[in-house]
């Protein structure tokens, strides 16, 4: 993508050379920093973070249903973790704009809501995180919840291009770090 930033800046330059520097600077900055940052507050994951978080079941002898909101969060960022993504950060817990998770990986931009509840998600979890994929300008925007979506939420989710990962799913991710990357990138170069 980065690539494609600089080609297309070195063409828009020849007519519009303020533009053109934009692409380019904007292509260097995605090279080097694995895609764009934003300067919003957030809590940064350490992959020096407890590996046991990774179990579905009793990670730190905690069920996912039993976790706090918070809790939840981290340990869905500490899957990303395992799952290859890279810059892994928690946004600030208010005005986060419905994302809970800002994630990199193979250089597209992953924006997160995570939701520990304890019946099916609706349509609301899916809305916020199309305006959080916005905000942040991200590529990708995803729910993972501990529980399952409604039907409407997965209409709503395949309609706004939103990847909905449920309990079921987040059980294969625990038991397999490649799991996540061929549910996004459909098996190719895994």
């Amino acid at each position: 993508m980065s690539i494609i930033l600089i080609v297309f800046g070195l063409i828009a330059a020849a007519k519009y050379p303020w533009l053109g520097i934009v692409f380019i600077i904007a292509g260097i900055l995605r090279f080097f920093s694995g895609g764009f940052k934003t300067n919003r507050s957030s809590r940064s994951m350490s992959l020096c973070e407890d590996t046991s978080l990774y179990q579905i079941e009793k990670p730190t002898g905690v069920s996912v249903d039993d976790m706090s909101g918070e809790q939840f969060e981290r340990w869905c960022a500490s899957l990303l973790i395992r799952s290859g993504f890279q810059n892994v950060s928690l946004t600030k817990a208010t005005g986060d704009m419905g994302v809970d998770i800002i994630a990199y990986l193979r250089g597209y931009k992953f924006v997160f809501q995570c939701k520990r509840y304890a019946k099916p998600l609706g349509n609301k979890p899916v809305q916020e995180i199309v305006a959080g994929r916005q905000y942040y300008l991200a590529t990708v925007a995803s729910v993972i919840t501990n529980n399952y979506f409604t039907d409407g939420a997965k209409k709503l989710a395949e309609s706004n291009r939103v990847c909905l990962i449920d309990r079921k799913t987040l059980s294969y991710a625990t038991r397999d770090s490649n799991y996540l990357e061929r549910l996004f990138f459909g098996g190719e170069n895994t």
